[in-house]
């Protein structure tokens, strides 16, 4: 078997290829399972038209403590990642609109038509 990360081929499999109404996922205990059910079932419930869903188990606590407590991780984990990535483009674009706005000011002072302009640049500036 190959190991990808922490889940092996068929936990990878299990994602990609799960596109049935109901799926099921069997193996031994503690091969990433519920893990990747999860992440699939995230994944089918942001791309759903419906509202509603049915999460299904042999008793309610297991459940909850299996299966809701890890989701709720699951999106946490997913909702930081992307405020990560929204402060990553914010940041970017910044920095290029200041590149691009620095330059604009420098051109202009070069096309224009004043002589014995002396530009100084401090090299200490960020």
């Amino acid at each position: 078997m190959v190991v990808i990360g922490n889940f092996g081929e068929v936990a990878f499999n299990y994602f990609d290829n799960t596109d049935s109404f109901l799926n099921i996922a069997y193996g031994a205990v503690r091969s990433g399972k519920t893990i990747v059910a999860t992440f699939r079932f995230l994944e089918h419930v942001f791309r759903s038209e419906h509202d509603k869903f049915l999460i299904c188990g042999k008793y309610r606590d297991t459940i909850r403590h299996n299966i809701l407590y890890d989701m709720l991780i699951y999106l946490k984990v997913l909702v930081r990642f992307i405020l990560l990535i929204m402060f990553m483009v914010k940041f970017v674009l910044a920095v290029i609109s200041f590149i691009k706005g620095s330059n604009i000011e420098e051109s202009r002072i070069e096309n224009s038509n004043i002589k014995n302009l002396n530009i100084v640049k401090n090299s200490n500036s960020i």
